[in-house]
């Protein structure tokens, strides 16, 4: 299968997972989400529930809000998006997000460059962490 991706995609481990919110308007619901990968053009989150349709073409407000543990992180960065993809899992549904343009240039930047940071600072504790691991011998 071709690899359509044009940046570095971060798989999050599940003890690990962001902490999401979707939101389609003001007005609804909001749906709360796990972040199970990040990249600078989109994210895949999973739902454990489901209000209302979700159909690929469906335009949301996604706001990355962070973890508690094991490496703490706050983001609070809402992005535009639109689902490329819905799949259910017996009782969970995962959605792949495609990150919207902003129509200024200096929320694109801002958005691009705090992502960056987070998944540049995400890969350099996994290797740190790994790098231990095979230090003290524990896998």
């Amino acid at each position: 299968m071709e690899n359509r991706r044009q940046t570095y995609r971060h798989p999050f481990e599940p003890k690990e997972v962001l902490r999401a919110e979707l939101r389609r308007s003001e007005d609804d619901p909001v749906l709360a989400c796990e972040v199970l990968d990040l990249s600078l053009g989109g994210v895949r989150v999973r739902l454990r529930k489901q209000v209302g349709p979700l159909n690929v073409g469906d335009a949301f407000v996604i706001r990355l809000l962070g973890r508690g543990a094991p490496a703490p992180v706050q983001l609070n960065l809402s992005i535009p998006s639109q689902i490329v993809f819905v799949a259910q899992y017996d009782k969970e549904w995962h959605c792949g997000l495609r990150f919207l343009p902003s129509a200024d240039v200096r929320v694109n930047d801002h958005v691009e460059q705090t992502l960056s940071r987070f998944l540049l600072a995400e890969q350099r504790r996994r290797k740190e962490a790994a790098n231990r691991r095979s230090y003290t011998g524990h896998g």
